[in-house]
């Protein structure tokens, strides 16, 4: 099992968690253990959907996920969004 951290452009409501965590959970193998506006962590078997399937059910909700984390967490898949970089300093 592989623990994702998703941040999640286009959510701004109850309704928009509701729709994330119904999409989330109609996956086989996915678990959506906390879904916030902007975020969702999810335990994810990677034998019964791949990440991007799970990323394409957010899409097809109507939002755009986008893979984060820093891979401090056991089992958590060490990506950052894509964009993010240092602060000029």
């Amino acid at each position: 099992m592989t623990t994702l951290s998703l941040a999640i452009d286009g959510m701004s409501c109850a309704h928009c968690v509701r729709a994330v965590r119904d999409a989330l959970g109609e996956l086989p193998g996915v678990t959506p253990e906390r879904v916030d506006v902007g975020h969702a962590t999810v335990t994810l078997d990677p034998a019964a959907t791949s990440v991007e399937r799970l990323l394409d059910a957010v899409r097809d909700a109507g939002y755009e996920p986008h893979l984060s984390g820093d891979g401090s967490a056991p089992g958590t898949t060490p990506l950052r969004r894509g964009g993010a970089g240092p602060t000029p300093g």
